[in-house]
């Protein structure tokens, strides 16, 4: 690359094609290896994933009939805790069933996109 081209932040097309390959390979092998994982792992540890896991179910619970008070009761399930997690569980839920691996699917989810996020990568 030349100094004119590094100085405007110029690429070339192949090239950045090529960090986006880079990333999303990655990322493909992360969520593989935390499907492997979730598939073998069969213990819970600690305290704190059984709370959340069982707040993912009262909002199960809750959301089995969608409307403007069971979204604030879903939204209100834990006066500390912010809800977008147990609430982000259930499309999870209602496609692959109610399960430990279902739930922790959403920390998957989250962790990835995160991660692959432009602004990640973009250094901003």
């Amino acid at each position: 690359m030349s100094r004119a081209a590094a100085a405007h932040g110029t690429e070339s097309p192949r090239r950045e094609r090529w960090h986006w390959v880079a990333l999303a390979g990655i990322v493909l092998a992360s969520v593989l290896g935390n499907l492997y994982w979730l598939r073998q792992n069969i213990v819970l540890v600690g305290r704190d994933s059984t709370g959340h896991l069982e707040r993912t179910l009262k909002a199960a619970e809750v959301l089995t009939h969608v409307n403007p008070s069971s979204l604030f009761a879903a939204l209100t399930i834990h006066d500390y805790r912010p809800p977008l997690l147990y609430v982000a569980a259930q499309p999870f839920y209602r496609l692959f069933g109610i399960s430990l691996d279902s739930a922790q699917l959403t920390n998957v989810f989250f962790s990835r996109w995160s991660s692959s996020s432009p602004t990640c990568w973009a250094g901003g």
